[in-house]
């Protein structure tokens, strides 16, 4: 029997688990459904690759690919491309590097889950966000972890102008856009909106293809439109 994901996460030693972040009690509630259906996993910024392991263990049926600057990690002295097996590859390279991540999307993607826990930076969750957000699968979850550098200074006292959360919340708007035409069939629904708004949708925006956002603590979890609605 799959143990639970955070109880993986903590064996590993990850933070993402209930005695760091726990960002695990809501990975739960939208990846246990979905688990063994998975097939491809991408996360950016591995550090020593502890979550890998608990992804590879927790998405049975799925390949999970690691993304970090660095081989070595900082903490611990771990050389990640050990970790390179049947089920778990590494691939060096900067989230900032367009061609980059497209050459790994591009070879290994579509993915039903990409998760952000790299530099942290707002700037940079946003340009990985836009340049990945296409080689995301329909009906597939793209998680931003860590995005306090969203907000002005230590004592959180407001949004940067264009940060990452600012940006999500103008795509929030969106979504609702759909919602107020009150067509139930999303894709039926996107010139409608685009004409409200005087804007087209390019095939790959995500203003296209959002389904949902979630946010929590610290935490935001966007879902990619299916294929079809359901009913």
């Amino acid at each position: 029997m799959t143990a639970n994901l955070g109880e993986l996460m903590q064996s590993y030693g990850s933070d993402k688990g209930p005695s760091g972040h726990n960002f695990t009690k809501f990975y739960t509630l939208f990846f246990a459904p979905i688990k063994d259906s998975v097939k491809r996993v991408l996360e950016i910024g591995v550090s020593e690759g502890y979550s890998l392991e608990a992804w590879r263990d927790y998405f049975i049926n799925a390949e999970v690919h690691g993304i970090d600057s660095a081989r070595i990690s900082e903490h611990r002295g771990r050389d990640i491309l050990n970790l390179n097996s049947d089920r778990i590859k590494i691939h060096i390279g900067d989230q900032m590097d367009r061609e980059f991540l497209q050459n790994v999307a591009d070879i290994h993607g579509p993915f039903d889950i990409i998760v952000d826990d790299g530099s942290h930076k707002s700037t940079d969750q946003l340009f990985s966000f836009y340049a990945l957000f296409p080689y995301l699968k329909s009906g597939g979850y793209y998680v931003i972890e860590d995005i306090f550098d969203s907000y002005d200074g230590s004592k959180f006292s407001g949004l940067r102008p264009r940060s990452f959360v600012a940006t999500m919340k103008d795509h929030i708007d969106i979504v609702n856009f759909y919602g107020a035409t009150n067509v139930g069939d999303r894709h039926k629904a996107i010139p409608i909106v685009e004409k409200l708004i005087g804007q087209n949708f390019s095939e790959g925006s995500p203003d296209r293809n959002l389904e949902s956002i979630f946010f929590s603590d610290n935490l935001v979890i966007v879902k990619k439109l299916g294929v079809t609605q359901d009913e």
